[in-house]
């Protein structure tokens, strides 16, 4: 939960602003770093959202500064609805990607269009100077790194078609032949032609352009026979998996090394087989426990499930998360 801030607190917060950057967009690869936001406490978000860093690629733009201490104190953040932001602009800047496809400076950034749009919606119904300091902030960030972030999302894009005529193409079986690999060196050689007429805005889009078609060239001769031989994968990577999966049982069984693999996982929770004998000696050993430390140690892991649940919405179902805030804000909840 998002608490008031006091004093002590919002100058703790000024000078983490001074000395920790929360996004950053490099002049030259336009890459977007989310400093430490993932660790740091809610109290942080709710005083100060994002900070700038200057960079020579980019117009300099004086510092956005924290709430200033006394609207701070005076204006703690009671409102739940309040609170769901502070929280969802947590979640959004503790965004990371996943190889090889999901790029977490994207999603970052829509995220952050998202609760800025979702802001200018509930500060038409009424004012609230959290909101609005956060609505502020953004709107004064995200129009400078528009450029940048687009100019990421095209290449990302041409990744994408060059994945999209790989994996489309169905493999041949014994009833049915498949398009061939000779059509299918077609189709990409025709996405890369496109590829190759976009327009650029910077020389490194042009660099990473002709990566992608000095890669596309050395590998192009191992690309296309599994569309001709019936029984060879494109990858090897369903392989690599089973060998994997065979490694784990085998620790998991024989107590070989480190049991990576528990029963099952829960969180910081890790749940193993017990080797007690009977369920006497189990209800023993489990009394050792107190009812007092069995409660609070379910109530972490309750919360905790929370936020995980909080998490998997926002990244998964965010409009529909913002369409219930927005709601109860209109509503006048609390």
């Amino acid at each position: 939960m998002v608490s008031g801030l006091a004093v002590a607190e919002a100058e703790a917060i000024a000078e983490v602003a001074t000395s920790k950057t929360v996004i950053a967009v490099e002049s030259s690869e336009t890459k977007v770093v989310a400093g430490d936001a993932q660790v740091s406490p809610p109290q942080t978000v709710t005083s100060l959202v994002v900070v700038e860093t200057q960079t020579a690629a980019i117009s300099p733009m004086p510092p956005m500064l924290p709430m200033p201490k006394a609207i701070v104190a005076a204006n703690p953040p009671n409102s739940k609805v309040v609170q769901s932001y502070a929280q969802a602009l947590q979640l959004s800047l503790g965004r990371d990607g996943r190889a090889p496809w999901f790029l977490g400076g994207l999603a970052l950034y829509d995220d952050l269009c998202g609760l800025q749009g979702s802001l200018v919606r509930c500060l038409r119904v009424r004012e609230e100077t959290h909101l609005r300091h956060w609505h502020d902030v953004l709107a004064r960030l995200l129009p400078v790194y528009a450029e940048g972030f687009a100019m990421v999302r095209q290449g990302q894009a041409w990744v994408n078609d060059i994945r999209l005529v790989l994996d489309e193409a169905t493999l041949p079986t014994h009833d049915t032949p498949g398009p061939g690999g000779d059509a299918v060196a077609c189709q990409l050689a025709h996405a890369l032609g496109q590829i190759a007429t976009q327009p650029v805005l910077r020389p490194w889009q042009e660099d990473f352009r002709h990566h992608l078609f000095a890669l596309s060239e050395r590998y192009w001769q191992g690309l296309f026979p599994c569309y001709d031989i019936v029984g060879l994968p494109r990858t090897n990577n369903d392989q690599e998996s089973l060998f994997g999966q065979t490694k784990r049982g085998i620790r998991r069984h024989t107590g070989l090394r480190q049991i990576r693999q528990p029963l099952q996982r829960q969180g910081a929770w890790l749940i193993y087989q017990s080797h007690d004998e009977t369920a006497a000696s189990l209800h023993s050993r489990l009394q050792q426990i107190t009812v007092k430390d069995y409660r609070a140690e379910q109530a972490r892991w309750k919360g905790r499930q929370g936020r995980f649940h909080r998490r998997y919405r926002w990244r998964h179902d965010r409009p529909v998360v913002l369409a219930e805030l927005e709601a109860a804000w209109a509503a006048g909840g609390p």
